[in-house]
């Protein structure tokens, strides 16, 4: 009865492993009631066939019945369920062997009980510490060019600290002999001890994924307010467009009036204020790019309103391999200080240019603006923030740099005191699935 409630336990430490594993690495087409009750049912499997003690049966069903809960839970190829399920296989099985040749040294004697629990802790926490790496290390490749989490690291001494301390118990227990009760008492805590990694990586994991869903959600916010704003904009100069149509007619009389009069200053006046009048300025499309596009005509009308002159020059589909977040967090962060210096000059003016020049993969983004006074530092050229709480401010450059840092690119930044002029390129590389393909030739 003993013995199986230990190997019971140790297939329920083994499927939440298998479970955390698949959810890192696979997307989920089945609903989570499915996934548990299919695991639930595998497993319990698993266990039943345990009880023939047959080391290579064992492993093959093992390795199936990891391929089948991937293929009926998760969205994935049979090839590319089957490697994972042979990889976890192939885990499982170096583990219990390198735990049995260091607890065991002596396989023709019967193990203690207490060497059993150990041999548990010390294989199924260095099997979860091998799934674990192995998930992000997949889940990476997937996500291309996405900056590795250096808090794993950190976290990775968590169960490195369990396997201290199942060797320092299994050194305890070479020198000291425990009753039943003591046996039992330290299976507990391995369990709890084994159950606690669970649990912190669990968090960990649930922790990352809000994080990454309110992220999300801010880029939908993001994007929803650039709709209302651009659509606003397009209801203003649809507006404005039909109140002129609708007064041409009185334009066109006062102007021929004028010329009657041979008044042809005020004439060219009244036409001057004609042609820089909104229904005529009002530029709604300025690029390919439709996010790109609503997120400018935004800064437009910001610009408009502070009377900023912004000259846009955006080449055709040079930005879209950018994600949608890193694309708005770019803009709006680059946009947003250009704004915020040139809004303190008088007859600010703000280019933005966006070309790729062939053969070169890259695509250079560069923009200038008025700005007054240079934002370096004194001591060592650093750009400083000169809002009121710097503090909590500045970290637009360092969601610029990281972004630059994804896209393998280079950041460049100088203030030319002649001109009273802050510069900036950005160069970033497309990734190699996302490069344009070379056009072919006709024979």
């Amino acid at each position: 009865m003993v013995m199986s409630v230990y190997f019971l336990v140790i297939y329920i430490a083994e499927a939440l492993i298998w479970a955390e594993y698949v959810a890192a690495v696979f997307q989920r087409k089945r609903n989570k009631r499915f996934c548990f009750l299919t695991l639930s049912f595998l497993y319990l499997f698993l266990f039943l066939i345990s009880k023939f003690h047959i080391i290579w049966f064992n492993a093959v069903f093992f390795l199936l019945g990891n391929f089948v809960f991937v293929m009926l839970a998760y969205d994935a190829a049979w090839h590319i369920a089957f490697f994972h399920a042979a990889l976890a296989t192939a885990s499982m099985s170096l583990c219990e062997l390198s735990a049995s040749y260091f607890f065991y040294p002596y396989p023709d004697e019967e193990p203690a009980f207490f060497m059993l629990i150990i041999w548990a802790v010390f294989s199924k926490t260095a099997y979860f510490m091998i799934l674990f790496f192995l998930s992000h290390i997949f889940k990476e490749k997937q996500e291309n060019n996405k900056p590795y989490d250096v808090d794993l690291f950190l976290l990775a001494g968590i169960p490195v600290i369990s396997l201290i301390i199942s060797l320092i118990f299994y050194s305890v227990s070479i020198d000291w002999r425990l009753d039943t009760t003591h046996e039992w008492l330290i299976f507990a805590g391995f369990i709890l001890l084994l159950l606690m990694n669970l649990l912190i990586f669990y968090i960990y994991n649930h922790s990352q994924k809000r994080n990454s869903d309110f992220v999300e959600m801010q880029l939908l916010i993001q994007k929803e307010h650039n709709f209302s704003s651009y659509y606003q904009m397009l209801l203003e100069q649809s507006e404005n467009q039909s109140i002129l149509v609708h007064d041409i007619k009185n334009h066109l009389q006062t102007i021929a009036l004028l010329n009657k009069q041979q008044n042809y200053e005020k004439a060219d006046s009244y036409i001057q204020s004609l042609v820089q009048s909104p229904a005529l300025q009002s530029a709604v499309r300025v690029c390919d790019n439709e996010l790109l596009n609503m997120i400018l005509s935004q800064y437009q009308k910001q610009c408009s309103r502070k009377g900023i002159d912004l000259q846009l020059d955006i080449r055709s589909s040079v930005t879209d391999f950018l994600e949608d977040h890193d694309l708005t967090s770019l803009f709006c962060n680059l946009l947003d200080n250009a704004v915020e210096a040139a809004g303190e000059v008088s007859g600010a003016a703000i280019e933005l240019n966006i070309d790729r020049r062939p053969p070169s993969p890259f695509t250079v983004i560069t923009l200038t603006n008025s700005c007054c006074v240079s934002p370096f530092s004194e001591k060592g050229h650093k750009l400083i923030s000169k809002k009121r709480n710097p503090a909590k401010h500045g970290f637009g450059m360092v969601s610029i740099k990281k972004i630059m840092e994804k896209y393998n690119g280079s950041l460049e930044t100088w203030y030319d005191s002649e001109n009273a002029t802050f510069h900036t390129i950005v160069a970033l590389k497309p990734p190699p699935q996302s490069e344009d393909a070379p056009e072919h030739l006709e024979s």
